[in-house]
């Protein structure tokens, strides 16, 4: 009993520190260390993604809590997921021009990485309408993914991936993974096309925009 209520504990507070709302700060402030930002634009890029994408989401999820429009902060039901997923979607794209601005010109890969936020938010919407697919997963796999895409398509002028990063990245989606199924929040076909989508997704879109931009 002790060893399952310890475990129980673990997999609640992996959920909680390795939560979706804390990956595009954390993304965008290594892309911005990557391109050689100063402290001052460094410090715009966190405090805006922070604001953006952690606080206002928390907020908007606490007043659902608050009037019952969903079970829990993680809105685990799929039937009442669904309003929150379009409008957080609506409200990452009008994230998109803020992020822009936060960058001050220095590097478009801030704009092209929010609209990758805000579409896969929509895509996300879309599936759980037939299926619960898990956020968790898929934003440390999207992490990861996006990484990959934009060092290897040269977008940033210097290496982003270091070993350290990439071992953290996949030791994160095994023990999200994990604590989702633990918690019995998903199923482990949700976990596992959380993964798919995470790292193909992004990586397909980058691709896909930047052969664009380049014919």
């Amino acid at each position: 009993m002790m060893h399952k209520s310890v475990a129980r504990n673990g997999a609640w507070w992996v959920s909680m520190i390795l939560n979706p709302l804390i990956v595009p700060p954390v993304l965008f402030a290594v892309v911005a260390r990557s391109i050689g930002f100063s402290s001052w634009n460094m410090g715009i890029i966190i405090v805006t993604s922070v604001l953006l994408y952690c606080v206002a989401p928390l907020a908007y999820l606490l007043v659902l809590l608050k009037i019952k429009a969903i079970d829990s902060i993680e809105a685990r039901d799929q039937s009442k997921r669904q309003s929150p997923l379009y409008w957080g979607a609506l409200w990452l794209t009008v994230a998109v021009p803020v992020m822009m601005w936060a960058s001050n010109g220095n590097s478009p890969v801030f704009g092209l990485i929010s609209t990758i936020f805000a579409v896969n938010i929509f895509i996300i919407a879309a599936i759980n309408r037939s299926f619960k697919i898990s956020i968790h997963v898929s934003s440390v796999s999207g992490f990861l993914s996006l990484l990959f895409a934009l060092q290897f398509w040269q977008l940033v002028e210097s290496e982003l991936l270091s070993i350290p990063l990439v071992v953290g990245g996949i030791a994160s989606i095994i023990l999200v993974g994990w604590a989702r199924f633990h918690s019995k929040a998903h199923q482990l076909a949700e976990i596992g096309w959380g993964v798919v989508f995470g790292l193909v997704a992004p990586a397909l879109e980058i691709t896909l925009l930047t052969l664009f931009w380049k014919g």
